[in-house]
């Protein structure tokens, strides 16, 4: 899950504005990291209960 974490990161724009954010509040790298993991968790989990894809919201 880590890498997974990671490469989210690297390639979700919403996943990589909250890890600058939190980052830039002064979190600490490994804990912004284990939050990331929790987010992509949970966005599978209400994938897999809804029934629906994976829709990327846009503000």
């Amino acid at each position: 899950m880590t890498r997974a974490a990671i490469t989210a990161i690297s390639w979700d724009p919403q996943i990589k504005a909250y890890y600058k954010r939190k980052t830039g509040e002064g979190k600490h790298k490994a804990s912004v990291i284990n939050a990331v993991r929790a987010k992509i968790i949970a966005r599978c989990f209400a994938v897999i209960k809804r029934k629906t894809p994976f829709v990327t919201l846009r503000a």
